[in-house]
């Protein structure tokens, strides 16, 4: 009786333990198919052409239908649709393509990605990313000259707050017009040369700048917060009466000193107009902590 009880409770065991093998080593479903997520990489910003070129990529899991385009939004009122050139990767698979597109001014934009569906919330993926031009790689040509210009640049080697920057370009012809509206849209780039781009400050529109009567426009900042620029003084005019004011101070001012000849100071604007003066040797003085020139 004994050993059937126990050639039974042994029978039982390894049917449980087959059965509890076969649950282990049985084949796991593949990981549902979807996408993890869109995202934008500008490789290239280009301030003269006005153009960017961005690489989109789409990461997926799991195995399903081939994807097939990214629909882009940006932010100028074009949208349009890419397939996707390459593919790369097993889990997760990426999606890839390489694009360029050019606007038709230097206002910041915001580009709007959206990739096939769906996400494990059956959610189309999106990604975005802000396309900020700023100051163009190298000095402009073709801008408003000036028919005096000077520039005093100060950096407090010990204390940053005590840094100080004024540009000031006359005696020169700009139309109202030229400037555009900054209280609205306009951004405005304050860039120096030396010779390569040394500071740049973005400028941006809005409540920071007002009219200056019926000739041009002011903005003031206390903070600084454009790299430092806290004035900016915008007047037209023509017959040598046109004239700009730039000074920065503070800690968000950049440190470019000593300064490398030729230095070329400009304007730019989002609307592509220029305002500059280029200073050649000898300046008056030009160390760590002083920049100083006037011309004529």
């Amino acid at each position: 009786m004994n050993g059937t009880w126990n050639g039974a409770r042994r029978s039982a065991v390894v049917a449980l333990t087959i059965l509890s093998l076969g649950i282990v080593q049985r084949p796991q479903p593949a990981a549902a198919f979807h996408v993890i997520g869109v995202t934008v990489t500008p490789t290239s910003i280009n301030s003269v052409t006005g153009s960017v070129n961005v690489n989109v990529t789409e990461s997926t899991i799991g195995s399903g239908s081939v994807h097939s385009a990214v629909n882009m939004h940006w932010g100028d009122a074009v949208t349009s649709g890419h397939a996707w050139t390459a593919t790369s990767g097993v889990a997760p698979k990426q999606y890839k393509v390489s694009l360029s597109h050019t606007y038709p001014d230097l206002t910041t934009r915001t580009i709007l990605a959206v990739g096939d569906c769906c996400n494990a919330s059956f959610v189309t993926p999106t990604a975005t990313t802000v396309i900020d031009f700023g100051c163009s790689d190298a000095p402009k040509f073709g801008c408003h000259a000036a028919g005096a210009s000077s520039l005093q640049f100060k950096n407090n080697t010990t204390d940053d707050t005590k840094d100080k920057v004024k540009w000031k370009w006359s005696k020169g012809d700009t139309s109202f017009a030229s400037l555009d509206d900054p209280t609205s849209t306009t951004q405005y780039f304050f860039c120096i040369y030396a010779p390569g781009l040394v500071l740049q400050a973005i400028v941006p529109p809005g409540t920071a700048w007002s009219p200056a009567g019926t000739t041009g426009f002011k903005y003031a900042d206390k903070t600084g917060a454009a790299a430092g620029m806290t004035k900016i003084s915008l007047k037209s005019g023509t017959g040598g009466k046109a004239k700009i004011q730039v000074g920065g101070a503070g800690t968000n001012l950049p440190d470019p000193m000593p300064l490398t000849q030729p230095v070329d100071v400009q304007l730019q604007n989002s609307d592509g107009e220029c305002w500059d003066h280029q200073f050649t040797s000898p300046e008056k003085k030009n160390t760590l902590e002083q920049f100083s020139d006037k011309e004529p």
